[in-house]
């Protein structure tokens, strides 16, 4: 069966390695770089990021999305019409080089469009050695000695998940970590206990209903909402609601959990 093509987006500024080492890792088939100017050191950073890429993978694709990389709702909406013409691809961005306006306008697009996913790369080594560059006359200034204006990002409703869905994600993490049962029936019962389960059934129902209708809304509003946002891998066979790296995250993010604890 063909694998969909594997495609990244990135920015061209002033960082050659954040961009090329990134590609080889995820072996991508193409690539989109924006960049801004084909003059003067822009262009020498872009021409050098090309031929790294090319030679490292000589088969791969390069696109070039030649734009003011300073402008974040241009690019964002460069960013989002881009993305929906790759839907039938496996799309990565890449939010660690190129200014912040590009990085900001990445990490959303991502949020935005289902599918995508954004990726941060850390330095392990510096060309700047010699940390007195970024001093003027003996007092710390930093890269920029000016700057423009502010200009605010306008707001975008990016949804926090509901509550309960994470605290339960996170009492199933407590019970698999201390090897007790992860049945739907412990499951709702641990709910109960922490306070988690908001389930009300209904006078009418029968009592013989009552674990059978429990049961449904266990599967329904925390399973389904568990495996459909990838926190969950419900096709393990060896291990029932194995959490995924995703999962993970959102328990690091959202429930202080250390990454020591899984």
């Amino acid at each position: 069966m063909p694998t969909s093509k594997k495609v990244m987006i990135a920015c061209v500024s002033f960082e050659t390695v954040k961009v090329v080492q990134p590609a080889i890792h995820y072996d991508v088939d193409e690539i989109h770089l924006f960049h801004m100017g084909m003059r003067g050191v822009y262009k020498e950073f872009y021409d050098e990021v090309c031929d790294q890429l090319l030679k490292n993978k000589p088969s791969i694709s390069i696109e070039e999305h030649n734009q003011n990389i300073m402008d974040f709702s241009e690019l964002l909406r460069s960013l989002l019409n881009l993305v929906d013409s790759l839907k039938k691809c496996d799309v990565l961005i890449n939010v660690s080089a190129g200014p912040s306006e590009f990085i900001a306008a990445g990490v959303i697009a991502s949020h935005m469009s289902k599918g995508v996913t954004s990726f941060t790369v850390s330095s392990s080594e510096y060309t700047v050695k010699d940390p007195s560059i970024y001093y003027v006359d003996g007092k710390p200034v930093g890269m920029a000695s000016a700057v423009l204006p502010p200009v605010e990002i306008p707001p975008f409703n990016i949804e926090r998940y509901p509550d309960d869905v994470v605290a339960g994600l996170k009492r199933l993490h407590f019970r698999r970590e201390h090897g007790l049962s992860v049945t739907a029936m412990a499951m709702i019962e641990d709910l109960k206990e922490n306070g988690i389960w908001n389930y009300t059934l209904n006078d009418s129902c029968e009592k013989t209903d009552i674990k059978q209708k429990e049961t449904m809304y266990y599967q329904r509003h925390f399973v389904t909402a568990w495996a459909e946002n990838g926190w969950i891998d419900k096709s393990n066979r060896k291990v029932k609601y194995l959490i995924t790296p995703v999962g993970k995250s959102v328990l690091k993010i959202f429930c202080d959990i250390s990454e020591g604890s899984f």
